[in-house]
Protein backbone atom coordinates (compact mmCIF):
# COMPACT_ATOMS: atom_id res chain seq x y z
CA UNK A 1 0.00 0.00 0.00
CA UNK A 2 1.16 3.47 -1.04
CA UNK A 3 0.54 6.57 1.11
CA UNK A 4 0.79 9.75 -0.50
CA UNK A 5 2.10 12.85 0.78
CA UNK A 6 -0.57 14.72 0.56
CA UNK A 7 -4.60 14.45 1.84
CA UNK A 8 -7.46 16.07 0.65
CA UNK A 9 -10.06 17.33 3.13
CA UNK A 10 -13.39 18.07 2.28
CA UNK A 11 -15.07 21.69 3.37
CA UNK A 12 -18.73 20.89 3.64
CA UNK A 13 -21.27 23.43 3.54
CA UNK A 14 -24.88 23.57 4.54
CA UNK A 15 -25.73 26.02 1.84
CA UNK A 16 -24.27 23.91 -0.98
CA UNK A 17 -25.57 21.21 -3.05
CA UNK A 18 -23.16 18.33 -2.33
CA UNK A 19 -22.00 18.40 -6.08
CA UNK A 20 -20.77 22.40 -5.29
CA UNK A 21 -18.90 21.63 -2.29
CA UNK A 22 -15.60 23.28 -2.36
CA UNK A 23 -12.30 20.94 -1.59
CA UNK A 24 -9.20 21.61 -0.29
CA UNK A 25 -5.65 19.72 -0.54
CA UNK A 26 -3.79 20.16 2.59
CA UNK A 27 -0.12 19.10 1.93
CA UNK A 28 3.40 19.31 3.33
CA UNK A 29 5.74 20.97 1.04
CA UNK A 30 8.25 19.09 2.66
CA UNK A 31 6.62 15.59 2.48
CA UNK A 32 7.72 12.57 0.97
CA UNK A 33 5.75 8.89 0.44
CA UNK A 34 7.07 7.59 3.43
CA UNK A 35 6.70 10.13 6.16
CA UNK A 36 3.47 8.75 5.76
CA UNK A 37 1.67 12.38 6.26
CA UNK A 38 -2.38 12.04 7.34
CA UNK A 39 -1.40 8.44 9.21
CA UNK A 40 -3.61 10.15 12.39
CA UNK A 41 -5.73 13.33 12.15
CA UNK A 42 -7.23 15.60 14.56
CA UNK A 43 -9.47 18.59 13.76
CA UNK A 44 -10.58 20.67 16.61
CA UNK A 45 -12.52 23.64 15.26
CA UNK A 46 -10.50 25.28 12.49
CA UNK A 47 -7.53 23.84 13.59
CA UNK A 48 -6.14 20.41 12.05
CA UNK A 49 -3.51 18.52 12.99
CA UNK A 50 -1.68 15.88 10.69
CA UNK A 51 0.25 13.36 12.19
CA UNK A 52 3.40 12.24 9.93
CA UNK A 53 5.32 9.64 12.13
CA UNK A 54 7.83 8.30 9.18
CA UNK A 55 9.02 11.60 9.10
CA UNK A 56 12.90 11.74 8.66
CA UNK A 57 13.79 15.17 10.80
CA UNK A 58 16.69 14.31 12.78
CA UNK A 59 17.10 10.53 11.75
CA UNK A 60 14.97 7.62 10.26
CA UNK A 61 11.64 8.04 11.46
CA UNK A 62 11.55 10.84 13.73
CA UNK A 63 8.08 11.84 12.88
CA UNK A 64 6.56 14.94 12.74
CA UNK A 65 2.80 16.58 13.69
CA UNK A 66 1.61 19.60 10.96
CA UNK A 67 -0.39 21.93 12.32
CA UNK A 68 -2.91 23.73 9.85
CA UNK A 69 -5.33 26.89 10.43
CA UNK A 70 -8.37 27.22 8.29
CA UNK A 71 -9.14 31.07 7.18
CA UNK A 72 -12.52 30.95 5.03
CA UNK A 73 -12.19 27.68 3.08
CA UNK A 74 -8.15 27.89 2.65
CA UNK A 75 -5.70 25.58 5.09
CA UNK A 76 -2.44 27.32 6.00
CA UNK A 77 0.81 25.64 7.74
CA UNK A 78 0.91 27.36 10.83
CA UNK A 79 3.29 25.01 12.23
CA UNK A 80 5.24 21.97 12.34
CA UNK A 81 5.67 20.59 15.89
CA UNK A 82 8.66 17.86 16.39
CA UNK A 83 9.95 16.12 19.85
CA UNK A 84 12.00 18.25 21.76
CA UNK A 85 14.34 14.99 22.45
CA UNK A 86 13.61 14.06 18.62
CA UNK A 87 15.54 10.71 17.60
CA UNK A 88 15.67 8.38 14.98
CA UNK A 89 12.50 5.43 15.41
CA UNK A 90 10.89 8.11 17.62
CA UNK A 91 7.19 8.28 15.33
CA UNK A 92 6.71 11.13 17.10
CA UNK A 93 3.00 11.88 15.84
CA UNK A 94 1.50 7.81 15.45
CA UNK A 95 -1.82 9.13 17.21
CA UNK A 96 -3.16 12.73 17.77
CA UNK A 97 -6.07 13.77 20.41
CA UNK A 98 -6.72 17.41 20.99
CA UNK A 99 -9.85 19.82 22.21
CA UNK A 100 -8.29 23.06 20.34
CA UNK A 101 -6.52 24.67 22.76
CA UNK A 102 -4.05 21.30 23.87
CA UNK A 103 -2.55 18.79 22.01
CA UNK A 104 -1.46 15.23 22.79
CA UNK A 105 0.68 13.64 20.63
CA UNK A 106 2.15 10.23 21.14
CA UNK A 107 5.59 8.84 20.28
CA UNK A 108 5.05 4.66 19.98
CA UNK A 109 8.05 3.12 19.05
CA UNK A 110 11.04 5.29 20.82
CA UNK A 111 14.69 3.06 20.12
CA UNK A 112 17.14 3.03 22.39
CA UNK A 113 20.90 1.76 21.88
CA UNK A 114 18.63 -0.34 18.88
CA UNK A 115 16.25 -1.66 20.76
CA UNK A 116 12.56 -0.51 21.16
CA UNK A 117 11.30 0.95 24.36
CA UNK A 118 8.05 2.22 25.95
CA UNK A 119 6.27 5.37 23.94
CA UNK A 120 6.08 8.73 25.25
CA UNK A 121 3.44 11.67 24.99
CA UNK A 122 3.98 14.75 24.63
CA UNK A 123 1.38 17.40 25.61
CA UNK A 124 0.99 20.72 24.21
CA UNK A 125 -0.75 23.61 25.00
CA UNK A 126 -1.75 26.52 22.75
CA UNK A 127 -0.03 30.00 23.15
CA UNK A 128 -0.76 32.13 21.36
CA UNK A 129 -0.85 31.43 17.92
CA UNK A 130 1.94 28.44 18.46
CA UNK A 131 1.92 25.03 20.44
CA UNK A 132 4.44 24.65 23.08
CA UNK A 133 5.79 21.67 25.09
CA UNK A 134 4.23 21.42 28.41
CA UNK A 135 4.38 18.04 29.48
Amino acid sequence: MHFLPALAFLALSPALPAAQCPVSKVTAADAAEEDRFGWALDLAGDTLFVGAPLDNIVGRNTGSVHVFEREGLNWYLESKLVAPDAHRGQTFGTKLASDGKTLAVLASRMEFAGSRGPGVLYVYEQRGRWFELVA
